[in-house]
């Protein structure tokens, strides 16, 4: 189920068995229970448009956060409707998802790129308040991860090797709390999220991967 498959990713990213106990002993306490969700009525499509009343929403794809994400611009008034892809306070996860693709974070900088050619218009999120420029949001994230990519490969320089050493060196959320003081569930999502920066890194060439038996090791590239 879906703390299995949590439990399996964190440990190829070096989460190991400590971290994976702690997942265990909160399914067994009943935390993380699973929900139901019944099939689809259908599937939307990059380029589907929806007929509203007034005007009508056009579909644009926008993998990264997840395989299947999708926002919705407004064809009249442009608005666009940016769903869990462009947040106004906080960066929404990559790749945190029961069937991530290769390269999570290579596809949602692609799609903030692709939202940054839109014209510019007011962003209302799936989270917090409406914001008055998509492009300005935009360009505060792309500037977040490109700040990220830098610092993380300062790690893997330092001598952390996985994504779990890496998570585990430096400070989480404002109150800038460790890695263990995070519930489980946030603690994975922070290692995935580092492993799909170190994968961005290792397509840029700055890093090099080793594939050990159960956990992917970096080196800076030479």
């Amino acid at each position: 189920m879906w703390d299995g498959f949590r439990i399996i990713r964190g440990c190829s990213h070096g989460a190991g068995n400590k971290l994976a106990e702690r997942i265990a002993r909160n399914e067994e306490a009943g935390e993380g229970a699973d929900i139901a969700h019944g099939r689809p009525d259908g599937w939307l499509d990059h380029g589907d448009v929806i007929p509203l009343r007034n005007g009508a929403l056009e579909v644009i794809a926008t993998p990264g956060h997840t395989r299947g994400h999708v926002v919705f611009r407004h064809t009249d008034t442009r608005i666009l409707f940016s769903g869990d892809h462009i947040l106004p306070r906080i960066t929404p996860s990559i790749g945190f998802e029961w069937a991530p693709e290769p390269y999570p974070l290579r596809s949602y900088l692609r799609s903030l790129e692709l939202v940054r050619g839109l014209p510019d218009t007011a962003l209302p999120p799936a989270h917090g308040p409406v914001t008055a420029s998509t492009r300005d949001r935009v360009d505060e994230l792309l500037h977040h991860h490109r700040e990220r990519l830098d610092e993380f490969c300062e790690h893997i320089a330092a001598g952390a090797t996985t994504a779990y050493q890496v998570a585990t060196s430096m400070p989480w959320t404002r109150r800038r709390r460790q890695l263990d003081e995070l519930p489980p569930e946030h603690q994975l999502s922070a290692v995935m999220e580092i492993s799909a920066h170190l994968d961005v890194l290792t397509l840029h060439g700055r890093l090099n991967p080793t594939d050990g038996t159960t956990t992917c090791h970096y080196a800076l590239s030479r």
